[in-house]
């Protein structure tokens, strides 16, 4: 005879029971804070980038290159057309300096003929009381220096040279006047002294007109000579 189920437990409860429960169950959740949700992702720590954040990287290296780029062609753009408008004012200014550099050279050749005038007045004034000097002489003579003297010359030039200090340009000037002195003085030294002439010609006048006239010399016999009559002769006609 088979044997009788054993009856099943009894899945319920009794209603006192659950009350109790469902009042523990309050007071336990009401003393307890409520537990903080978990994130949806927690963040990841830091470590080697991954190959999202190395592409991200790189696309923004290549933004900041092209920015660079293009501010880079906007200069270059500006500087070309700040080039393009300066090159008018350049052309401007080189013409400027070319006319005032052609100015100060005909003004500095204008001064060098006013001093070479007034130069060759002192010196022909100082020779106006030098008998016997042809026209022109004391002009003449320091263009004469001029071309033979370098260092005349260049004093001459570089009287009021700026780029020489004073004392430079004291000693040119220095150097010029003492070269009129002694041309000053050649040209006394030199000069033919007209009252010798005329008495020269004087005597001259006087033996031609004399009775008669004054007979010719022989002319001299070098075949006949002695070498001792040739040479008193040479030394009595020529000097030597």
């Amino acid at each position: 005879m088979p044997e009788a189920a054993a009856p099943a437990p009894s899945t319920g409860a009794p209603p006192d029971d659950i009350s109790r429960y469902l009042a523990e169950y309050q007071v336990a959740t009401a003393a307890k804070p409520p537990a903080p949700a978990a994130p949806a992702s927690a963040p990841a720590a830091p470590g080697p980038s991954t190959g999202q954040a190395t592409a991200d990287e790189l696309d923004r290296l290549l933004a900041d290159w092209d920015a660079a780029d293009a501010r880079h062609t906007a200069g270059g753009q500006q500087l070309d057309l700040f080039q393009q408008q300066a090159d008018p004012a350049r052309q401007r200014i080189a013409a400027l300096e070319n006319f005032i550099a052609q100015q100060q050279h005909t003004e500095a050749v204008r001064r060098d003929q006013v001093d070479a005038e007034k130069l060759i007045s002192e010196f022909a004034q100082g020779l106006s009381d030098v008998p016997g000097l042809p026209q022109d002489y004391a002009k003449h003579r320091l263009y004469s220096e001029g071309l033979t003297n370098q260092r005349f010359c260049w004093a001459f030039d570089h009287r009021d040279d700026q780029r020489l200090n004073e004392t430079q340009r004291a000693w040119c000037r220095g150097f010029i006047k003492n070269t009129i002195t002694r041309l000053t003085a050649e040209a006394r030294a030199t000069a033919i002294d007209p009252l010798a002439t005329e008495d020269r010609e004087a005597v001259v006048f006087a033996v031609r007109s004399a009775g008669g006239r004054v007979a010719a010399e022989p002319l001299p016999q070098f075949g006949n000579m002695s070498d001792k009559e040739f040479g008193k002769y040479t030394r009595e006609h020529f000097g030597f």
